[in-house]
C-alpha cells in the first residue's frame, strides 16, 4: 500500500531541500502529488510521476515565494514575526502527509535558541534597536534586561507571550530601556545584558556595551541564514560616490539630453572587530535582503560589494559598498 514514509520535519530551511519520500507505488500508475502550504492550506501546485515503485519529491519551490521577511520595529516588547514561517503538507490521493514548519532561512533553525551567528557582545547607540529571535512553541517567554553603569546596576522585566508555533522576536528599543529604568540611567548606562526566557529558562543571552549616538554613522540590518534579521552600525563612510548616465539624441540642434539617472553609492567601514565577528558580518554581503535603517523605517539597499575587504588582521576592518535603493530620475519636469 502506498505510503508516505518521510517528511521534512520542523522549523527546516526553505531555501534549501524540502524532500518527501513515498514508497510502495505501483509503477505502472500515474501519481500526482499536491503541494499545500500557507495560513489557508492552498494548493501551491502539482507534481506528477510514473515508471518508479518509490520517489523523492523535493518542494521547495512552492513555499519560498510565501516567504516575506522584513525587519521588526515599533514598540518594545515580543512579536510575532510574520512572513518567517510558513506551514506545509503534502497529498497523493486520500493520503496526506504530517505538516511541517519551514523558515526563511538557508540552514535549519533550532528552537529555543537565539536564531543568530551574530558574537555574543555586539555594541549598540542609545536611539538603536536590535531583534532576538527565538522560536519556542507552548513555552511562557519573558525578557529580563539588566543595566550596569557607573558602578551601579538594575533590572526590568518585560513579560511575554504564551508562545506558539511561529517566530517570536524581541524588540530591544534602548531609549524605551533607559526610559524605564529612570532617567539618571540615560547618561549612566554602559552596559546591558538582555536575558530570554522560556518558561523560566534561559534560552538566549546578548550583551550590548552602550555607545552615544553618531549622526555619521549608518545601521544596516539583514536576512540571515536561521531565516531571522541581523543588525549592525557601521559608524563611518569613507566614501561616497554619485554617477550619473545621461540619455542622448543627436537633432537638427545638435546634442540633447532627454533623460539622466543618476545612482548614489556609499562605502562603509566597521569598527576593529575580531575575526569571528568578521566572519558573522559577511554574512550580509551575501544576504539576499538587506536593509538601512532611517529612524524607525527600515530602507531597503542593494550590497555591491561581491566580496568583502577585511583590512588588518585580528583584530580587522570590514568594508562593504552600498548602492541606494532606488535611482533618480532627471526629465524636464525636474528630479523625480
Amino acid at each position: 500500500m502506498m505510503e508516505i514514509v518521510e517528511t521534512p520535519g520542523n522549523y527546516r530551511a526553505a531555501y534549501g531541500e524540502l524532500l518527501y519520500r513515498i514508497e510502495e507505488v505501483e509503477a505502472d500508475d500515474l501519481l500526482e502529488v499536491a503541494v499545500y502550504g500557507g495560513a489557508g492550506n492552498e494548493l501551491l501546485g502539482l507534481k506528477r510521476f510514473r515508471g518508479e515503485s518509490s520517489y523523492v519529491v523535493n518542494t521547495a519551490s512552492y513555499l519560498q515565494p510565501l516567504l516575506e521577511v522584513n525587519p521588526v520595529g515599533g514598540e518594545m516588547g515580543f512579536v510575532i514575526a510574520t512572513g518567517r514561517i510558513v506551514k506545509t503538507y503534502i497529498g497523493t490521493g486520500d493520503i496526506l502527509s504530517e505538516s511541517s514548519l519551514l523558515t526563511a532561512g538557508t540552514e535549519d533553525a533550532r528552537p529555543e535558541t537565539l536564531l543568530s551567528h551574530a558574537p555574543s557582545r555586539v555594541r549598540i547607540g542609545t536611539e538603536e534597536r536590535d531583534e532576538l529571535a527565538v522560536i519556542a512553541p507552548g513555552k511562557q517567554l519573558l525578557a529580563r534586561i539588566r543595566l550596569a553603569g557607573s558602578g551601579q546596576s538594575t533590572e526590568i522585566q518585560i513579560d511575554g507571550p504564551l508562545a506558539g508555533d511561529d517566530m517570536y522576536v524581541f524588540v530591544l528599543q534602548v531609549s524605551e530601556v533607559l526610559s524605564m529604568a529612570g532617567e539618571e540611567w540615560s547618561s549612566r548606562c554602559r552596559r546591558l545584558e538582555v536575558e530570554i526566557q522560556a518558561d523560566e529558562v534561559v534560552i538566549a543571552t546578548r550583551y550590548y556595551d552602550v555607545v552615544p549616538r553618531s549622526l555619521s554613522s549608518m545601521r544596516l540590518c539583514w536576512l540571515n541564514p536561521l531565516g531571522a534579521v541581523d543588525y549592525y552600525t557601521f559608524p563611518e563612510e569613507t566614501g561616497r560616490s554619485l554617477s550619473v548616465e545621461k540619455r542622448r539624441a543627436y537633432g537638427r540642434q545638435g546634442y540633447g539630453i532627454y533623460g539622466s539617472q543618476a545612482e548614489m553609492t556609499y562605502v562603509l567601514r566597521s569598527e576593529h572587530e575580531p575575526i569571528a565577528t568578521m566572519r558573522w558580518l559577511a554574512e550580509l554581503v551575501g544576504s539576499p535582503r538587506v536593509w538601512r535603517l532611517d529612524g524607525d523605517e527600515a530602507v531597503p539597499v542593494d550590497i555591491v560589494s561581491d566580496s568583502v575587504c577585511i583590512r588588518g588582521g585580528d583584530p580587522g576592518l570590514l568594508e562593504v559598498t552600498v548602492r541606494a535603493p532606488k535611482r533618480l530620475e532627471f526629465q524636464k519636469d525636474g528630479w523625480r
